[in-house]
Formats: C-alpha cells, sequence, structure tokens
C-alpha cells in the first residue's frame, strides 16, 4: 500500500526503488486512557501544573508492539526531549534542566505505577 502510493508520485525523471528490508516492527498505539497513561498524566501535571499534550507520532521502539504481542502489557512512553534538541542528529543535545526533570518524574511515576494509581 505504502510501496503503491510511493510509486504512483514518482516525478518525471526520478527513479525509485524500494526494496522491503526482513526488519520491522509492528504497529502500536496505547490506549490514552490506558492507567499508564493516567499516572504519565499525573505526574506532568504535578511537575507542570497545565494538562499534557498527547501526541500520535511515528517512531522506531520495536519492543513496544512486542511486548503487547508476546506479554499482553502496554509500554508507557514518557520523555522530555524537546524537537529543537535534534534528537538521533550529529547536533544532537539534551538540556539538564530535561535531564534532571525526567530523572524526578520517572521517580514519580515508578512510584504511583507501583501504588497502582
Amino acid at each position: 500500500m505504502l510501496t503503491a502510493h510511493i510509486y504512483k508520485h514518482v516525478p518525471p525523471g526520478v527513479v525509485v526503488n524500494i526494496q522491503v528490508g526482513a526488519n520491522k516492527a509492528d504497529p502500536y498505539l496505547m490506549p490514552v486512557d490506558h492507567p499508564g497513561n493516567l499516572a504519565a498524566r499525573d505526574v506532568h501535571l504535578e511537575l507542570y501544573e497545565e494538562e499534557p499534550l498527547y501526541v500520535r507520532s511515528g517512531g522506531s521502539i520495536p519492543f513496544c508492539s512486542l511486548f503487547q504481542k508476546v506479554l499482553g502489557v502496554y509500554t508507557v512512553n514518557f520523555a522530555f526531549a524537546l524537537s529543537d534538541e535534534k534528537q538521533h542528529s550529529p547536533n544532537e543535545f539534551f538540556r539538564l534542566h530535561n535531564f534532571e526533570r525526567g530523572q524526578k518524574a520517572y521517580c514519580m511515576l515508578l512510584e504511583r505505577l507501583g501504588r497502582g494509581e
């Protein structure tokens, strides 16, 4: 389906060769009302004093779908990097205050999950 779409939109004079590799990750989506997401929401509310923004985005974290498929459990994605920090690029960086806030937030999240909140 994606391959057909790409071939359909190839500009004149451009050659496209798509090779499907053996490695892949299945799609993954965690319900917004899952207890893990609710715990993450509570942590964000406590840290920032405002409602978090939920963003559906693509990524390549294959263990999320693997954990769901094999173990039947969801994985909370909980991060503090900002878009201008250029993740996975040659000039990637991470602000220390976000690193420190992330450490605190993870402890808060694990505490809430441990209490079953």
